[in-house]
């Protein structure tokens, strides 16, 4: 008798598990062209006076564009997926409406930046000089174009996505850094800075109109429908308890921005090149796995089975600190072997590499932080508490904001770059305050034991990174980096495995479940 392959059903762990890496993946890739934009960036102009204009006109200009961003997809996907079971006709309609919502912003406020980039540049960087803020300035009033090009476009994205083309919107949202890049080359090639803003415009352009030839029927029609005011006031009905905290979150870039510019010539620069280091593997797992357990808090939550949902979202946040815990050390540690492998070459030469390595040493150690935050947030937003949540981050964005002058004059650019990991730390810690009322059921006992025999697990890790970083000049940085960080890794490991972690027994059941997964029943 031949039987066939039964496969037994996943747990919950395993679907989410499996779920993140699909997603993880998607995002892993637009991250990646990320890095290579900044790589580009940096083996091309190092941390000097034009790269750094170029990124305070780049923040500048892009307010509005990522302020919209997390707004326009909480509050257009679920309604136009609404508006599409309807009909075809009333998501073209819903669909114009928000173009016309979008656009009717964009303009006025690009036209207000285009006249006032003098006085925004001067309350931006008021560390530069008047060379590098003329510069700043013509740089700025370009870009200022861009958001016309990229909202609009970012709306045929959320389009895609409403219709569960993720592959097809994960390529379209990645596709005005595609574009970019080669242009950089160019820019490069030529020998003239300036033409940067316009590189990044067309491509913003040529996005806009590649959107708008293959995909204009998925949001729009050349008719011109009537716009609806109702769906208007979804969107904004929506979007309002965001509105704040989007706005403070951008006001704590700006902060940032601000005083690594009134540091040494190229601060500004450093910080950006470090935040594009801590972004790549912040999206691989923490941020991929919200988007996976959002669906199931929402159940739990909607089910009214909060211990449920406590239990999970803890045993989430404790995950991730055992996961990014060693990589926050080993990037402390090993912090400009790690900069020279991913940025060296080049213009980026060794002070470069220094000072954006001293920008490193003020986030790496936020990597678990950040991780631990973003899954609070996704159970905040699954109980429905988003005004909670906006408060309480709006708390600590300002709290730390306040911190950050006596930091930048006591650390310098290490002070300026460590203030997202003092503002994400006091959210969680605000977070653990209110654990009781929220449902989290937090055990003060449970949490000490764990954070001690976390701490005893990392010392072997610390000390192999230690010792490996003395041969650092002996050894090539492609056989040196992969090396010290293997070792360690594995010493890391190996103390888990000694203390018996409950973090480290559920990887090692997750990987028994798999080789399990097929089994072959008796004839």
């Amino acid at each position: 008798m031949t039987a066939g392959l039964i496969r037994l059903p996943r747990t919950f762990g395993s679907r989410v598990l499996l779920s993140s890496g699909v997603v993880a993946a998607m995002a892993f890739l637009l991250r990646l062209l990320g890095y290579a934009e900044k790589r580009v960036l940096a083996f091309f102009f190092g941390t000097g006076d034009a790269i750094e204009c170029f990124f305070v006109a780049l923040q500048l200009a892009l307010i509005l564009y990522f302020f919209f961003r997390g707004l326009l997809r909480v509050s257009v996907v679920p309604a136009l997926v609404q508006a599409r079971t309807r009909s075809l006709e009333h998501a073209r309609r819903f669909g114009f409406t928000c173009f016309v919502l979008v656009v009717g912003v964009c303009v006025p406020v690009s036209v207000t930046g285009i006249l006032f980039a003098e006085e925004l540049v001067a309350l931006q960087a008021p560390g530069f000089s008047t060379e590098k803020s003329d510069l700043c300035v013509r740089l700025t009033r370009l870009l200022f174009v861009s958001p016309l090009f990229l909202l609009p476009s970012y709306l045929l994205v959320l389009s895609l996505e409403a219709r569960k083309r993720f592959g097809t919107a994960s390529f379209c949202d990645s596709l005005q850094k595609l574009l970019f890049l080669p242009l950089v080359f160019v820019v490069a090639w030529i020998g003239s800075f300036e033409l940067i803003s316009p590189a990044f415009l067309v491509s913003a352009a040529a996005t806009f109109a590649f959107y708008l030839l293959t995909h204009r029927n998925l949001l729009i029609s050349f008719r011109f429908p009537v716009p609806e005011t109702s769906a208007a006031k979804a969107i904004i009905a929506l979007s309002a308890p965001l509105i704040v905290g989007n706005a403070i979150s951008q006001l704590g870039k700006a902060v940032q921005t601000r005083y690594a510019s009134t540091l040494e010539s190229g601060s500004v620069a450093a910080v950006k090149f470090a935040q594009a280091l801590i972004d790549l593997p912040l999206l691989m797992a923490p941020v991929s796995l919200s988007f996976v357990l959002y669906p199931f808090f929402c159940e739990f939550a909607e089910q009214g089975d909060l211990q449920k949902l406590g239990v999970y979202a803890k045993r989430s946040c404790r995950f991730l600190v055992v996961l990014f815990a060693p990589a926050a050390l080993l990037t402390v540690v090993l912090r400009e072997e790690v900069v020279t492998f991913l940025f060296g070459g080049g213009e980026f030469g060794s002070d470069s590499v220094h000072l954006t390595s001293l920008a490193l040493l003020g986030m790496a150690p936020g990597l678990p932080v950040f991780a631990v935050e973003t899954i609070l947030v996704t159970y905040l937003f699954s109980r429905k508490k988003m005004v909670l949540a906006v408060a309480i981050g709006a708390t600590a964005t300002v709290s730390s904001a306040l911190l950050v002058p006596s930091l930048a004059e006591l650390l310098g650019v290490t002070g300026v770059a460590a203030y997202g990991t003092i503002a994400k730390t006091l959210k969680i810690v605000i977070i653990i305050a209110a654990a009781r009322h929220l449902g989290l059921g937090f055990n003060i006992i449970r949490a000490l034991r764990f954070t001690l025999l976390l701490l005893v697990a990392l010392v072997p890790c610390g000390i192999v990174a230690t010792v490996l970083s003395a041969y650092a000049d002996r050894l090539q940085i492609l056989l040196f980096l992969p090396l010290a960080a293997g070792t360690s890794l594995a010493a890391y490991a190996l103390s888990l495995h000694l203390l018996r972690m409950e973090e480290w027994k559920f990887v090692l059941a997750a990987a028994r479940r798999r080789r399990r997964a097929t089994v072959r029943p008796r004839e």
